[in-house]
């Protein structure tokens, strides 16, 4: 492929893309990233609730990928290109590298080391309608029109894709029927703090909470993010007989590991979760994939499995990365390890509410609009995907 050896990056939304930032020139000269990412365009979760509630947002949530290194860079970025198969030292494309689309000859890339930045599969909104940039906003366009069209929407979960959503919606349409309905008993039940505040707000919104109850198993089955019944509302009952009527649902449970790639070929690799088994220093525990590091939500690692903390493991995993490329690629002993990171969590209810928790303090509206609400990050997003100069 080329005079170089690669270092491969698979996925390019906040671990790979934190890893290829870190790596791009602190890597020998011997050596090249190979960016790769399904999508054509970057894609961000974050701003994408947002996007699929209020018009003209949807083009926050995208980047253009082939700007991430200058033209006369040694590196490269391969968008629209799905990895369909790993090997203890390459990775197998679904297409070849003049461009065409293959069944299953596709083109094999070499690597010296590989970094897993594969993250979750979600429902959408909060992953991608398609692998081009047309697909994608197009697919927010639509989820638009059918949240204006809707009288009342059914949010099933209580963590922070649906609580967060359920905020977008009362934001933007005041007068719209918003039920969530949990399985827990606390909103964003892991974080002690945050559910009173955000409890607080929704009701004073409108939203009509039912904790501690769930959608019968026949109703949640295949459920997607957007689903709406045609021909008017549809009745639910949850499992403690609370009866509701909703013409859109809203799949807000959060996500599983996108590990298939990995399970298929290697199921001792990934644990009962589906998370990939990887070491504090991020290197994978299975031997045949032990020149591959493992950043964000794909891994085993017990911490909070958010864009924050994955653009950390990102760059960590291209420190050791070089640190392996130098010194030969085999002793892992020396290698730095991922610790407990800052403790913080931010939902948001729309652009001027919602709850932080950071370390031990919880803020309310005011610091959660300030930081998070107003921008959602979108302006650090961007500029993650223009070359530097």
């Amino acid at each position: 492929m080329s005079q170089y050896k690669n270092v491969v990056i698979v996925g390019a939304s906040a671990g790979g893309i934190g890893a290829a930032r870190r790596l791009e020139n602190s890597l020998p000269q011997t050596h090249r990233i190979v960016l790769i990412d399904a999508c054509e365009v970057a894609f961000y979760p974050t701003s994408a609730l947002r996007a699929a509630v209020v018009p003209g947002f949807e083009k926050q949530t995208i980047a253009p990928l082939a700007s991430v290194f200058p033209p006369n860079s040694r590196h490269i970025v391969l968008g629209g290109t799905r990895v369909i198969g790993l090997g203890q030292n390459h990775v197998k494309l679904d297409r070849t590298l003049d461009g065409q689309q293959s069944s299953g000859d596709g083109d094999e890339i070499h690597f010296d080391k590989a970094i897993l930045a594969i993250g979750y599969q979600y429902s959408f909104p909060s992953r991608a309608a398609g692998r081009t940039e047309e697909e994608i906003l197009e697919g927010f366009s639509k989820v638009q029109e059918d949240v204006k069209r809707a009288e009342s929407i059914l949010v099933v979960g209580g963590g922070p894709v649906g609580v967060e959503f359920a905020g977008e919606v009362k934001s933007a349409h005041p007068g719209k029927k918003v039920t969530i309905v949990s399985s827990s008993e606390r909103l964003i039940g892991h974080l002690p703090g945050l559910h009173e505040r955000l409890k607080r707000q929704l009701e004073n919104l409108g939203v009509e909470l039912v904790l501690g109850d769930k959608i019968s198993d026949d109703d949640a089955r295949g459920l997607e993010f957007g689903r709406v019944f045609q021909g008017g509302q549809r009745p639910f009952k949850t499992l403690k007989g609370f009866e509701l009527s909703s013409d859109l649902v809203i799949d807000g449970r959060g996500g599983r590991p996108n590990t298939s790639l990995v399970s298929t070929s290697y199921p001792d690799a990934v644990d009962e979760r589906g998370q990939i088994k990887a070491s504090r220093n991020l290197v994978a525990k299975c031997a045949q994939l032990s020149n591959y590091l493992v950043v964000g939500d794909a891994n085993d690692l017990p911490v909070p499995k958010t864009a924050f903390v994955a653009q950390m493991q990102g760059k960590l995993a291209a420190d050791n990365v070089r640190a392996l490329v130098l010194g030969g690629g085999q002793d892992v002993s020396k290698l730095k390890e991922f610790g407990n990171p800052p403790s913080v969590m931010m939902v948001t209810l729309g652009p001027k509410g919602g709850a932080s928790k950071v370390y031990s303090l919880t803020f309310g509206e005011w610091f959660t609009s300030l930081i998070k609400g107003k921008g959602l990050f979108v302006s650090q997003f961007k500029a993650n995907y223009v070359a530097a100069k």
